[in-house]
């Protein structure tokens, strides 16, 4: 039985010896890919363009739609793979959105519906996962649900993840076309320095919302 072991980087080649040589033999598309999927912990993603290299893409596809039909990866969305043997339950639609998009080198934010809904500016979020996207607009299914990316401009996407990017981008969506309580109530909520971050964050801000902000913190 020969003796067989991994010695590139890429995975490209495996080395086994007989009658006492060693020498270097081509591996097969999918045996490069059970190398990867090896190296992987339990919940890692990977996509089809991370194996582009491991041969044509008709070739990779096939291969990989081989491996799932026999049980060794489970297909997240389309063009993205995880091990079988990692449980549903790991996956957050947040993370295979961001993996996705990642893979076409673009960044996702939480929507803007979903922000009001969390600040209590509206009574309903949106019925299926949707963020915005920094490139164009598309929509997939996943292994928990459909996805929907909606396309946003680089400011709106720069706003951040934190209470005052979110409340920018909440406010944004909502397009008043004046100061509502319940908006008011919103900036209230912000501490000190949150205002202060508020007001720093003028420049990632539309002329008309930089104004709504304005009113808001004269009355806050």
């Amino acid at each position: 039985m020969r003796k067989i072991e991994l010695v590139s980087s890429n995975y490209r080649y495996y080395i086994y010896d007989t009658c006492g040589e060693t020498k270097e033999v081509p591996v097969s598309c999918v045996e490069q890919i059970i190398c990867l999927v090896k190296s992987l912990a339990k919940g890692a993603l990977f996509a089809t363009r991370d194996c582009l290299n491991f041969g044509i893409r008709n070739t990779v596809d096939k291969a990989l739609s081989r491996l799932v039909k026999i049980g060794y990866i489970m297909r997240i969305a389309r063009g993205v793979f995880a091990r079988s043997d990692s449980q549903q339950g790991v996956f957050d639609v947040r993370q295979i959105a961001a993996f996705k998009a990642g893979v076409y080198d673009k960044i996702i934010a939480t929507h803007g519906a979903d922000l009001a809904y969390r600040f209590g500016l509206v009574e309903d979020a949106n019925t299926e996962a949707t963020f915005y996207v920094s490139g164009s607009s598309s929509s997939f299914d996943s292994i928990l649900k459909r996805v929907h990316l909606k396309r946003a401009s680089a400011k709106r996407i720069a706003t951040g993840e934190k209470t005052v990017g979110t409340l920018i981008r909440a406010l944004w969506y909502l397009r008043l076309s004046e100061p509502n309580e319940v908006a008011q109530m919103a900036i209230a909520s912000l501490s000190e320095s949150e205002q202060k971050d508020l007001v720093q964050a003028a420049p990632l801000m539309p002329g008309w919302l930089m104004t709504q902000f304005r009113l808001l913190l004269s009355v806050a």
